[in-house]
């Protein structure tokens, strides 16, 4: 395991409602035995109804916590990155032709898509499949970032356009759930903190998307958010010039918009 990804001792669940999971492992795998909640706002008294030891209830949380952002859209030209980068000094350069920067609206798990690494002294504009597979053969595309160090990943910057959540639909007779898209305030696009990793099957490099806990505006829809970074944070986590914790964080209420879209399919 890559040292800076080491995963760190935590209860199973969060304080807010815990998901239910569905399929073959059955619903009402977690149901909370109080609300004992630590400074770090976690429960700490919990019952496990199918998950019999300290790892199996870890591997059904990040379950859960997997649900958080798998869906998102790039519409940027390349001149929009050439822009927003040399007002960081930061020279964009590409391999051969370059990524595919075909307009999407819907850039899905396993898809490959555009993203940013540090090279020389610039960036280089390059493209990665989403989501890095696991021995188990399910993908990663969204890591925790609490209590976690990077300074030995591969940052990555994952360019977007918007994001998606999804919430149980408000009209009790339709099965699908609600599609909200999510845009940062007064800008037409956007930076999320990513790492790159090999696939365990394939040794392909892929990119994953970082998580924290959510601000007032993605909190009413989940209870993880990807962390959007701030323009002048860009370089900073290319080139880990701060600290973890002050970059991988929410952005202040307000920045983020919500938008209903289409229903989830």
């Amino acid at each position: 395991m890559d040292p800076g990804l080491e995963v760190p001792a935590r209860p199973v669940a969060r304080a807010i409602e815990v998901p239910k999971l569905r399929g073959a492992q059955g619903e009402g795998l977690f149901r909370g035995a109080g609300r004992t909640e630590g400074p770090d706002g976690t429960v700490s008294r919990l019952r496990i109804q199918s998950a019999s030891t300290w790892r199996a209830a870890n591997a059904l949380w990040n379950e859960i916590e997997a649900r958080v952002c798998n869906d998102y859209g790039n519409r940027i030209p390349y001149s929009r990155y050439v822009e927003e980068f040399s007002h960081l000094k930061l020279p964009v350069f590409v391999q051969g032709n370059g990524p595919d920067l075909t307009p999407r609206d819907d850039i899905r798990i396993r898809d490959t898509a555009p993203i940013i690494l540090r090279t020389g002294d610039g960036v280089e504009l390059a493209e990665r499949v989403w989501a890095p597979r696991a021995a188990n053969k399910k993908p990663i595309f969204n890591f925790r970032s609490e209590k976690r160090h990077f300074g030995n990943s591969v940052r990555c910057l994952i360019p977007a356009s918007h994001f998606f959540e999804f919430t149980a639909p408000a009209d009790p007779k339709q099965k699908r759930k609600d599609k909200w898209r999510f845009t940062l305030a007064g800008a037409d696009w956007f930076c999320i903190a990513g790492i790159v990793r090999p696939d365990a099957i394939d040794g392909e490099a892929c990119f994953t998307m970082l998580t924290t806990e959510p601000e007032a505006d993605v909190a009413p829809y989940h209870d993880r958010q990807i962390v959007v970074l701030r323009r002048k944070d860009w370089a900073a986590w290319l080139d880990l010039a701060r600290p973890e914790v002050e970059l991988l964080r929410a952005l202040p209420t307000g920045s983020l918009k919500a938008q209903m879209g289409h229903e989830a399919p």
